[in-house]
């Protein structure tokens, strides 16, 4: 049984079993985060997507108080380990994967850029990932920020994921109508939508999603999960 919490945006905390998996950890300054970092007392995985401020978010402070391993790309945590040096991490490149206390990781391509902030800058940071994320049997794909493309089928041929978070926002990544395809490439059981309605500049469209996603990917069923919200899956 995996328990999927929102934390609003792109930002989910997984628990299986004894375990606890931070995705996308926007914590502080997310307007729709129902906690704060404060109250974050126990992290094993914490993965990141991309080097974006409304991704990387509060990882750092979140591995601080924890002393959870970092999985990311390499370059990310090359610039993570500038900042704290001692950081347990497991670099992955696109494809690659790794096993974590019985937890498997698989990065897998997104389209979207990927840079970390910084007084004013940006500084590249190689490519975005989303995550193939294997709880047991229980298989969960996290797009990260990504439009859709074709090669989400071979995604789903590959993995065949139960649950997959799509992000439905428009402007930077994916819109409804979009991410309803993309939904059709996947054949998820349960589709979380997700990265909608934090700021002015991001819709927050759901129903047009959920409505178009009944045409395109009826096998599939659209669960939204407002930020503080959990489901369980098995």
């Amino acid at each position: 049984m995996v328990n999927i919490r929102s934390l609003g945006h792109a930002a989910f905390v997984l628990t299986y079993e004894s375990k606890v998996v931070y995705v996308d950890p926007f914590i502080k300054n997310n307007p729709r985060c129902p906690i704060s970092v404060e109250d974050i007392t126990k992290a094993d995985i914490v993965c990141v997507t991309h080097g974006h401020y409304d991704h990387l978010g509060s990882t750092e402070e979140i591995i601080k108080q924890t002393g959870a391993v970092l999985v990311s790309a390499p370059e990310i945590i090359h610039y993570m380990k500038r900042l704290m040096p001692d950081i347990k991490n497991e670099p992955l490149g696109c494809g690659g994967s790794v096993e974590i206390d019985g937890i498997k990781i698989r990065a897998v391509e997104a389209k979207h850029s990927n840079a970390i902030h910084g007084k004013g800058e940006f500084f590249p940071v190689g490519i975005a990932y989303g995550f193939i994320i294997e709880f047991g049997p229980t298989v969960i794909y996290h797009a990260g920020d990504t439009a859709v493309f074709s090669d989400m089928k071979l995604i789903a041929e590959l993995y065949m994921p139960k649950i997959a978070m799509l992000p439905i926002g428009d402007r930077y990544t994916m819109g409804p109508r979009e991410a309803s395809v993309a939904a059709s490439f996947i054949g998820a059981e349960i589709i979380i939508p997700m990265h909608y309605g934090t700021f002015p500049l991001i819709g927050s469209e759901v129903e047009k999603f959920t409505e178009l996603t009944k045409e395109t990917a009826p096998a599939s069923r659209v669960v939204v999960v407002n930020p503080g919200e959990s489901i369980d899956v098995e």
